[in-house]
């Protein structure tokens, strides 16, 4: 959750999408610096679950797992995964599942883009994420960020209903 007393008169619609773009950015760059500086990264500690960085290209990531298949990742499927994360406000569910639905073409991208996803702490997701920050409505009252969808509308739980609404019927409350 992002500390919105920084935020003085953030108009949601014009600031948020340069704000989402840094935020892409700076989990981009962790995930990179990771797999460069180690070169071998267990994730999550699991020793059976390791991956190799091979190459970086402008356009794609190559990764793989030991004695196993390269993949090569475009960068932009990645920042869409991210991108996703953000906007759901965490990595995983409590029962430990996947939060997002990861599509890529083909289908066995989902898994090395999940890997990727997962060398980044759960907490910087959370705390480059507006879920769960208060807004305020002028016919529902407070109530905090659920989520943002895929097309920038922003669903809000308020004290007796769930509504998705556009970015400019409410403001952030610091």
């Amino acid at each position: 959750m992002i500390d919105t007393s920084d935020l003085k008169h953030f108009d949601f619609s014009r600031h948020y999408p340069e704000m989402e773009e840094r935020f892409i950015f700076e989990i981009e760059t962790m995930i990179f610096e990771t797999l460069i500086q180690q070169g071998r990264v267990a994730i999550e500690g699991d020793e059976n679950n390791v991956l190799e960085f091979y190459n970086r290209t402008n356009f794609k990531v190559r990764v793989k797992r030991p004695q196993k298949n390269v993949w090569s990742i475009p960068i932009q499927t990645l920042r869409n995964a991210i991108r996703k994360v953000l906007r759901e406000g965490h990595l995983r569910r409590e029962d430990g599942s996947l939060a997002i639905k990861i599509d890529t073409r083909p289908a066995k991208l989902d898994v090395p883009v999940q890997l990727l996803l997962r060398l980044v702490p759960e907490d910087e997701y959370v705390k480059r994420s507006l879920v769960g920050n208060k807004v305020r409505h002028n016919v529902y009252g407070e109530g905090r960020i659920q989520r943002i969808t895929e097309t920038g509308n922003v669903e809000v739980a308020f004290k007796d209903k769930i509504v998705k609404l556009k970015p400019q019927y409410f403001e952030l409350v610091g």
